[in-house]
């Protein structure tokens, strides 16, 4: 393949990654988006560069990662508490969730590298295009855990 090609194909790939991601920014309620990541995706609404498209992902990506890390805490005090009458049965189940959490980090990771793949690797569109897929790799797993909450308290 020609050079001019592969740029010609990152450029397209990040101009469609750029439609993806301005149409997933604004699916989002302003209640949602205030009440789980405070100004997070409201910034993304005025982006014209390329580099701030890159800025505005990994701001997305950090608070997606923040609030899996809230959700996970949460479920984890949660499970605590439900099994209080035999601590060493939560903190096995922790531990369990603990080596999914790991193992599910590493699918996510490598799932959005297979995304980025054909994308040069030192460009600002591959770290965009990776930091969108986690972000909304992240997304998933947080209505998951949210949704094993829910069950566990019916």
């Amino acid at each position: 393949m020609s050079i001019l090609f592969l740029k010609f194909k990152e450029k397209v790939l990040f101009l469609l990654l750029l439609m993806f991601f301005l149409s997933d920014v604004f699916s989002f309620s302003i209640a949602e988006v205030k009440s789980h990541t405070g100004n997070g995706y409201l910034h993304c609404k005025s982006i014209i560069t390329s580099a701030q498209v890159d800025k505005c992902t990994q701001n997305n990506l950090k608070e997606s990662n923040e609030l899996l890390a809230e959700v996970i805490e949460v479920w984890k005090n949660e499970t605590l508490l439900s099994y209080q009458p035999d601590h060493e049965l939560g903190m096995e189940l922790i531990e369990l969730f603990d080596i999914e959490q790991s193992l599910w980090e590493a699918f996510r990771d490598a799932s959005c590298v297979r995304e980025a793949f054909e994308i040069e690797h030192s460009s600002i569109a591959y770290l965009t295009t990776v930091s969108h897929c986690k972000e909304i790799f992240n997304k998933a797993r947080v209505e998951y855990i949210n949704s094993v909450m829910l069950f566990s308290r019916s």
